[in-house]
């Protein structure tokens, strides 16, 4: 496969949009099943695993096979050497990380920050730097998410962390359908990506150095009175303490987020079964 021509950044992304949309539908389908056979409770719980994206995954990628994207721009993925397509090994490790990459993270700075707030045994200096590299970690994600994008427009190569860590590449298929007219249109994408990310990590620093020399955040354990939900302010869709609180037409209380995700799926109040259109649910600002 060496003598076929590296995949642009513009067959790149046409593929992944591509295949976004496929993988989109299957979401959909299984969040529709989900909800109708788990109910509410189930389906708020785990609605934000990708398990759509995975079984997309698994007919394509981990089956050795090319995309419904991969195959509209032509293009096919490689191993490092682009000798070959990849093992089975780093197909596993891309669809996951694909699928499921985030949310381990997020869980795994979740508990870990979990753990060290509600240990008393921990000194206080341990917690307050461990928690503070939690806080910049969660931070910086989002940047080398978007300075690897940056990188893409800018250079081609990798669009996704997973075929980065994976050295897996795209090659033409059909070497005459590459857009080399786009090309330097994708460089100034990234150039100005490049500048965008420069002036937000500045003005996010500042603004980090300024909060912390105005106020020193307390970590103490609080009493567990104070974490204590009671009945009447509970969520019924998450099953917590309500938070941006609003209202429906019918006068239930519910989460912002939950009552908009649930809105997406169904258009009917979760507890009377009233008829409901996400315009005429309330955000209450001073509810306690």
């Amino acid at each position: 496969m060496a003598a076929f021509a590296s995949a642009g950044p513009a067959e790149i992304l046409r593929a992944s949009q591509k295949d976004e949309v496929f993988s989109d539908r299957l979401q959909n389908y299984w969040s529709e099943i989900l909800l109708k056979l788990g109910g509410s409770r189930l389906w708020m719980n785990i609605k934000h695993f990708k398990i759509g994206y995975l079984f997309y995954g698994t007919l394509t990628t981990l089956s050795g096979l090319q995309t419904l994207g991969e195959e509209y721009t032509g293009i096919v993925q490689v191993n490092s050497s682009k000798s070959d397509i990849p093992t089975f090994f780093k197909r596993v490790i891309m669809v996951l990380l694909d699928c499921f990459g985030s949310v381990i993270i997020t869980s795994l700075c979740s508990q870990v920050e979990k753990y060290f707030k509600n240990n008393p045994f921990i000194r206080q200096k341990v917690k307050k730097d461990v928690l503070n590299c939690i806080s910049t970690l969660k931070n910086i994600i989002p940047f080398i998410e978007n300075f690897h994008r940056a990188n893409f427009y800018a250079s081609g190569g990798f669009f996704q962390l997973s075929k980065r860590l994976t050295g897996t590449h795209y090659v033409l298929a059909r070497r005459w359908l590459k857009d080399y007219q786009s090309i330097n249109g994708f460089r100034l994408l990234g150039f100005v990506t490049f500048v965008h990310l420069v002036i937000v990590s500045m003005s996010g620093t500042w603004f980090w150095l300024n909060m912390s020399e105005k106020s020193n955040i307390n970590i103490e354990p609080q009493k567990s009175s104070l974490f204590q939900t009671t009945k009447g302010r509970m969520c019924t869709l998450c099953l917590e303490e309500r938070r941006n609180v609003c209202t429906t037409p019918c006068g239930h209380l519910f989460c912002w987020t939950c009552i908009m995700d649930w809105l997406q799926t169904q258009n009917q109040c979760p507890l009377c079964r009233e008829r409901i259109t996400p315009s005429r649910v309330v955000h209450l600002k001073n509810h306690l």
